[in-house]
């Protein structure tokens, strides 16, 4: 698995490329989606985009001119909500400040505040094992990197380009129109004589061409228009048959006459898209995606729903009426993963599809299962009040996000509404009130594995992510799906299964199970190789060992679990890491390593800290410390990463060095087994040495050495005596009758020749 890559563009530069590229006095919305067109263009090409709070007061203000600026920071802001936005801290300390400014140009003749540099460069070193880096400057110094070989900052790799190539290359960019003068205007400053965009990078990887003219540049950005749109169609039809494969299997497995209803609706719009996309009629376009229904076969189905195929419906109007409809909350996520499926543009959508797998995850409803539908029917509620009471589709979008920040963050509130048997009316004004202080949570970016994939959506067949813990006493629910039994809706009739031929090795009755327990594998690619290494090591010697391939498999296995596994005390608990808590740290007392869970809490109330939730994670020195053992000389466990979300939800880092008192529960677990121990001995009357305030050793030897005696009748005690009965010792076993053996063989039966011994059985 690759890592993801961040864009991290000179601050100080983003004046001079907007000047460039945008007109002034545009009207207002259409300068603004050029300046987004622009920006996206020149950074969000990339995976994340860095972006330094630190000179937003001085570099940005400086740099970008009045007219552009608030369109800036909606385009940060939009982005951010997107999660493809990444912000550097500020560095403020006097050691740090001559650490990340090496070459000191800081307030010098040839050098500025350099906040930006020393933010980005601090942000690169601390994140280098986790994110690959592309720099676009037009600071030679910078993207030269030479530094004093003891602030290591020489050794950092990140891909460079020169604000010149940047300019450059927007000139035959397919997303970015420009102006003759415009483009006059990029050639000149671009140019050998001009300098106005700095100079090339040695170090660069290519170094672009100026076009030949403004024709021959339109030529180029026509071509790549043409290949973009190309692929684009492709991508579409690849989502769409993915989003058709959904449906079906709702129909396969016999959903309620609701879900079958909308699903119609969305099938019908996939293949009308389609038809008018490919230019096939609607039949033809239907069999490309491999649905088999006619229009007027979906049509019926939709009608008995209550929908309409024939008025314009937006699709956000079957999802709204599903929480007012469906009661069961499997029901409502299978139908919003298709149009998930369905709709991969539409951000209303995918916030929906995005909120019914957080409620599904939610600790209130996994922990009381008897209030499902009173939470169920609140989300209704609240997705009525988001819709009451926004006028477009953002903001619909992002009042949607904030109930989602409120389900996850007021999961122990909701819970406690739940189980005190409130009614779905007063949980969801709970739910408004709590989404109305909740920041809102944004979609998740496109899965690496799987850029198919739409914003937020989880790979199929994995578990939705859920960031809430499980409430005590809480029992597991299944991922949601639909069960392979037909199941009615509040107030709906199931519907018998279609019957429809299953396609060349697909499983009509697959369904999402718990089993699929974890979601990734490693923390960082670099965690993800080490494992895959160490599980292909331990497979090898397994075989040499047994010789049996089958077996090598099953061994490796369990060799694998020794150290690593999932964490509960992890940021992601469906994340596979190497020595969690779990493994690094015993639990003696049974507790689901409750001494841990105190020391942690112990450590955060005397630094005066509310933590809304804590982590403790592995970390470089956890594998090296147990290396030398599972505790030190003082009786504390190897060191980890303790870091924890405050009451803003933002999360800080407390100590990469966090140990947990080991030996401490040790003792209290050695000394609760040995007073059980001298109360049983007690009740039969033996004696039990006292071995408290000895170090094992000594306690273990104590009590070997010790010779039980058994009890004197006489001085059993009244409450022994009771008992006496039931513990009677075991009769022993009477012995059979001697047979005497015959001393000859038996007939037909030769005798084993006696042999002498071998002592050495290599040497005859």
């Amino acid at each position: 698995m690759t890592k993801s890559i961040v864009v991290a563009l000179d601050h100080a530069k983003l004046g001079t490329l907007l000047d460039a590229t945008v007109e002034r006095g545009l009207p207002a919305e259409q300068r603004k989606n050029k300046l987004f067109a622009v920006l996206d263009a020149a950074l969000a090409t990339n995976d994340k985009i860095l972006y330094v709070p630190g000179v937003e007061d001085s570099e940005l203000k400086n740099s970008i001119a009045d007219e552009f600026f608030d369109d800036f920071q909606s385009w940060i802001k939009e982005r951010t909500y997107q999660n493809r936005v990444l912000k550097a801290k500020s560095v403020k300390r006097e050691k740090d400040r001559q650490k990340f400014d090496p070459d000191k140009k800081k307030n010098s003749e040839r050098g500025g505040k350099e906040q930006w540099d020393m933010d980005v460069r601090r942000f690169m070193w601390e994140n280098r094992k986790h994110y690959d880096f592309v720099v676009i400057s037009a600071d030679k110094d910078f993207l030269k990197n030479t530094f004093n070989a003891d602030t290591g900052l020489g050794r950092l790799q990140f891909e460079r380009v020169s604000f010149k190539s940047l300019m450059i290359s927007l000139l035959t960019h397919p997303e970015v129109d420009l102006t003759r003068k415009q483009h006059d205007h990029i050639v000149e400053n671009a140019s050998p004589n001009g300098g106005g965009f700095g100079q090339f990078s040695s170090l660069e990887k290519q170094q672009p061409d100026i076009p030949e003219s403004y024709e021959a540049a339109l030529k180029v950005k026509e071509e790549a228009r043409q290949t973009n749109v190309l692929e684009d169609r492709k991508k579409r039809k690849t989502n769409r048959k993915r989003a058709a494969k959904r449906g079906r299997k709702l129909f396969d497995l016999g959903a309620p006459i609701f879900i079958t209803g909308a699903a119609a609706y969305a099938m019908h719009d996939l293949i009308t898209r389609e038809a008018e996309e490919s230019g096939l009629p609607y039949l033809e376009a239907a069999q490309s995606l491999g649905i088999e229904f006619t229009r007027e076969q979906l049509k019926d189905l939709a009608a008995e729903a209550g929908i309409d195929l024939a008025i314009t419906l937006t699709p956000i109007g079957p999802l709204k009426k599903a929480w007012d409809v469906l009661g069961n909350i499997d029901d409502i996520v299978s139908l919003m993963q298709l149009y998930g499926a369905a709709y991969p543009d539409n951000e209303v959508i995918q916030q929906m599809a995005a909120l019914a797998d957080d409620v599904a995850g939610s600790a209130a409803l996994a922990a009381y299962v008897e209030g499902r539908d009173a939470l169920t029917g609140a989300v209704g509620g609240a997705i009525d009040w988001v819709f009451g009471s926004t006028e477009s589709q953002e903001e619909a979008a992002e009042a949607i996000g904030k109930v989602r920040g409120a389900i996850r963050d007021g999961g122990e509130e909701l819970g406690e509404a739940v189980v005190n048997g409130m009614t779905p009316e007063e949980i969801a004004k709970l739910l408004i009130r709590q989404a109305g202080r909740s920041a809102p949570v944004p979609l998740a970016a496109p899965d690496l594995r799987n850029p198919d994939l739409s914003p937020g959506r989880a790979p199929e067949g994995e578990a939705p992510f859920a960031i809430q813990d499980r409430l005590p006493g809480s029992v597991e629910i299944l991922p949601p799906s639909l069960s392979p039994e037909p199941r009615a809706g509040a107030g709906q009739e199931a519907r018998a299964p279609v019957e429809r031929a299953a396609e060349p090795g697909e499983d009509r009755f697959a369904r999402k199970t718990s089993y699929d327990t974890y979601r990734k594998l490693g923390r960082t690619p670099e965690e993800e190789q080490e494992a895959l290494e160490h599980y292909e090591d331990l497979r090898r010697e397994s075989y040499i060992d047994t010789g049996n391939i089958h077996m090598a498999e099953v061994l490796a296995g369990e060799l694998f679990k020794l150290r690593w596994d999932r964490s509960a005390f992890a940021t992601d608990d469906g994340t596979v890491m190497k020595y969690p808590v779990e493994k690094a740290y015993i639990d003696p007392e049974k507790d689901g390593h409750g001494y841990v869970r105190a020391d942690v809490e112990a450590l955060l109330a005397s630094e005066g800290i509310r933590a809304r939730k804590w982590y403790l994670e592995p970390n470089g020195k956890t594998e090296r410390d147990l290396a030398w053992g599972s505790m030190d000389r003082d009786g504390y466990g190897p060191r980890m990463t303790l870091s924890y979300d405050d009451e803003a939800g933002k999360r800080h880092v407390l100590t990469e060095a966090f140990q947990a008192h080991v030996n401490g529960a040790r003792q209290r677990q050695q000394a609760a087994r040995e007073k059980a121990d001298r109360e049983l001995a007690k009740a039969y009357g033996l004696e039990w040495p006292d071995t408290s305030g000895l170090n094992p050793f000594e306690a273990a030897r104590k009590q070997l050495m010790h010779a039980a005696r058994l009890p004197n009748p006489d001085q059993l005690t009244a409450g022994n005596r009771a008992n006496e009965q039931d513990h009677q010792p075991m009769p022993k076993p009477k012995p059979e009758p001697h047979r005497v053996l015959p001393t000859k063989p038996l007939p037909d039966v030769q005798p084993i020749p006696r042999q002498k011994p071998r002592l050495n059985p290599l040497h005859d």
